[in-house]
């Protein structure tokens, strides 16, 4: 059996932030010896460990919801599974200050090229994490390129990153 610390490193949390009623964004602390091991691209997933009952510890992935080129935080966001075993300690007992076990940055969801091309990028619901690291990539770092998002939810109020899709909206406005 592989222990935690042989896979992940513990990482501090620095902020929490609610983002709909039932998801909340993670904000990370990546300790500088630990920087190179955590570089990620766009698209890119970490998994945690989770100690859910005495002896007992579960694996999760989540997308990372940051562009290395844009963000200066390594954030996580956490859709709350009412009946799930780990979304809801990320959601309702984790606290800043507290550290989550975290492997490193991981997945090929998006292949990165330097040609400019019209991205289309479809997502639902919580689905929308690793597409706001590649959109925020994108619209950075390829001025030439344009990004489509067709992004569906069931209600306005479970738009997660509402404002921060706004913004972008407003800051690049033709491209978007």
């Amino acid at each position: 059996m592989v222990k935690k610390e042989q896979i992940a490193f513990p990482l501090r949390v620095i902020h929490i932030k609610k983002e709909t009623a039932d998801a909340k964004s993670i904000s990370l602390l990546i300790p500088n010896e630990l920087k190179e091991k955590f570089q990620y691209r766009p698209g890119q997933f970490i998994s945690v460990i989770v100690g859910t009952n005495p002896g007992e510890e579960l694996i999760r992935s989540y997308s990372l919801c940051t562009s290395p080129d844009t963000d200066s935080d390594f954030k996580i966001m956490v859709k709350e599974i009412p009946q799930g075993k780990v979304s809801p300690i990320l959601c309702h007992t984790l606290q800043e200050g507290q550290s989550l076990w975290c492997t490193p940055p991981n997945g090929k969801f998006f292949q990165d090229t330097e040609q400019s091309f019209h991205y289309v990028l479809l997502g639902a619901g919580s689905g929308i994490t690793p597409l706001i690291s590649i959109l925020k990539h994108v619209l950075k770092s390829k001025d030439k390129s344009r990004v489509t998002l067709i992004y569906c939810n069931r209600r306005q109020d479970s738009i997660i990153f509402l404002e921060e899709l706004k913004n972008l909206e407003h800051q690049y406005g033709e491209r978007l």
